[in-house]
């Protein structure tokens, strides 16, 4: 696979593309304390097809609709959309979108074009930018209004929660975490389709959320939505949780659980996020233990973890408890 299709032609500087894009492309469909939430037409079909494409298979592109969704379109869209696709599948998709240098370019790129203008930058591969474009008035069409409606409604749905309690909310996981946010609002980008998550970040320039606009249950859009922006104060690497993970191993000998950082990014916005809705009245089991993420944490995390969340021991000396259980 050629990687000039989405990796830049590094020509310009580094985020040279203010001059792109109308200043309606930078409107945000809701704005509180601590975030903007954008429905921007092009990250979504970007996502669109990035999550078509990974359903597809060699000689079917089209696996990833249901039954009917592709009944109105005529044999010519039918062609461009399949066209399309089949670039995504063979040229995108074994990227990822989190990680891939070409990828996180082009989501900081098109954030900045609006539905009602063409995607031009030269920095990216000509076939990538032909697609994108032929495929605009197709996803236009037939499914940029449903996408956008699940948008809206989406972040309607949450805002009055969000708006009451999201400083309190930051404040908790930025005090169980021991990390200061930075001091700037958060963008969400909502997408109808983000990734097998349901949402990843990014965290440079400034902290940059995708999420899906897909409220399947209770209180799970609401944790994602938290979850997601910890990641700029917690990490494999940096921060204070890393710092007395390493800490914390290398007094006792050990090599630290893997992803344990990870797992208590988990834990602490869950938590955070549950305490909130138990104020409303919501009986909310954290994601981490409805859905198994990290289960081989979890003896040892609610074991020794809330004795820290309560106030009642510290945090490395809540890690030094569960990293030597965990190791014995």
């Amino acid at each position: 696979m050629n990687s000039k299709y989405i990796t830049l032609l590094l020509i310009t500087s580094a985020f040279s593309i203010s001059a792109c894009g109308s200043a309606n492309s930078r409107e945000p469909i809701a704005v509180t304390d601590k975030y903007e939430f954008y429905s921007n037409f092009w990250i979504n079909q970007h996502h669109f097809l990035y999550n078509k494409a990974g359903k597809a298979k060699d000689t079917n592109w089209n696996d990833g609709f249901a039954d009917g969704e592709l009944g109105k379109l005529s044999a010519e869209e039918r062609q461009t959309l399949k066209e399309g696709i089949v670039f995504y599948r063979d040229s995108v998709i074994s990227y990822s979108l989190l990680f891939n240098w070409g990828l996180y370019k082009l989501k900081r790129t098109l954030i900045n074009f609006s539905e009602d203008e063409s995607f031009e930058m030269e920095d990216f591969s000509d076939e990538l930018v032909e697609h994108l474009n032929k495929i605009k008035p197709v996803y236009k069409k037939y499914f940029w209004d449903k996408h956008h409606q699940s948008n809206n409604a989406v972040v309607n749905k949450h805002l009055d929660f969000i708006t009451k309690y999201e400083d309190e909310i930051f404040e908790r996981v930025s005090d169980l975490a021991q990390q200061p946010w930075k001091d700037e609002k958060i963008r969400i980008d909502v997408t109808y389709y983000a990734n097998w998550a349901g949402g990843y970040t990014s965290v440079s320039p400034e902290v940059h959320v995708v999420i899906t606009s897909q409220d399947e249950g209770i209180g799970d859009w609401l944790e994602l939505l938290f979850h997601e922006p910890c990641h700029s104060i917690m990490s494999s690497s940096n921060y204070k949780a890393a710092e007395l993970i390493s800490k914390v191993s290398e007094r006792l000998g050990v090599v630290p659980p893997r992803n344990l950082w990870h797992s208590l990014l988990f834990y602490f916005s869950g938590i955070a996020v549950q305490e909130a809705l138990e104020k409303e009245g919501v009986d909310y089991e954290l994601y981490m233990i409805r859905n198994d993420v990290f289960s081989n944490h979890h003896e040892v995390i609610f074991k020794h973890m809330p004795a820290y969340v309560n106030g009642e021991t510290t945090f490395e000396e809540a890690l030094e408890n569960l990293i030597r259980d965990y190791n014995e």
